[in-house]
């Protein structure tokens, strides 16, 4: 179960993406507190583009983290509790089956997961063992 995308996938590495939501929120925060005058003038000493500032001052867009929050399967809190389950059933003598984590996330949130759901889910948490199918 490797963690790699498909060729040409358009995935960039998650520090990248954090580092330059952080500079856009720092942009944002400029221009609201006064730092800048403008949106052009944060987007430049922020080294982020002006388009992106000014939708995402306007509420045009979202970031790409909490546009897919609403698309995804579990909660923050889910998630969390479904690891809870899964590290005490997840050691090197008794690894963890697709199955039954499958089965684990339909009674957390009454839908079926795809069994590509359970290969990123393994990719967030590579400490999980699964046994082999």
């Amino acid at each position: 179960m490797g963690c790699a995308q498909g060729k040409g996938a358009h995935n960039p590495t998650p520090s990248k993406t954090i580092q330059h939501e952080s500079r856009i929120q720092e942009a944002l925060a400029g221009v609201q507190g006064g730092t800048y005058e403008s949106y052009r003038a944060a987007a430049k000493a922020h080294q982020v583009s002006f388009q992106t500032l000014h939708d995402r001052a306007t509420g045009r867009y979202q970031s790409i983290q909490s546009a897919a929050r609403k698309r995804q399967l579990l909660s923050l809190s889910q998630e969390a509790a479904l690891l809870d389950w899964c590290h005490p059933n997840s050691n090197f003598t008794s690894p963890l089956h697709a199955r039954a984590l499958r089965t684990r996330v339909f009674e957390i949130c009454r839908r079926r997961p795809s069994l590509n759901w359970v290969r990123r889910f393994l990719c967030r948490h590579p400490c999980l063992v699964m046994a082999k199918p």
